[in-house]
């Protein structure tokens, strides 16, 4: 049986802030799909979706420098 663990999104913040490509590994499986049910619904199904999620996601990995508080990533 294997236990799966949670870790603290914050401290994912954190480390991948910090330039630990696991950790920004980590945010990006974590939301990938948050993200992609958003857009899909937001675009209905658009060709786009791929393309958006994508810059979504570098745009929000490139911005965490600018993130006030690590807890607010999510949003």
């Amino acid at each position: 049986m294997r236990t799966q663990h949670t870790v603290d999104p914050a401290a994912l913040v954190n480390a991948a802030r910090a330039g630990d490509p696991a950790a920004q590994d980590a945010l990006v499986g974590a939301y990938l799909p948050l993200v992609y049910n958003i857009v899909g619904w937001a675009l209905n199904g658009s060709v786009d979706v791929d393309d958006v999620v994508q810059e979504t996601m570098l745009r929000a990995l490139g911005s965490l420098g600018d993130l006030r508080t690590p807890q607010s990533f999510r949003s």
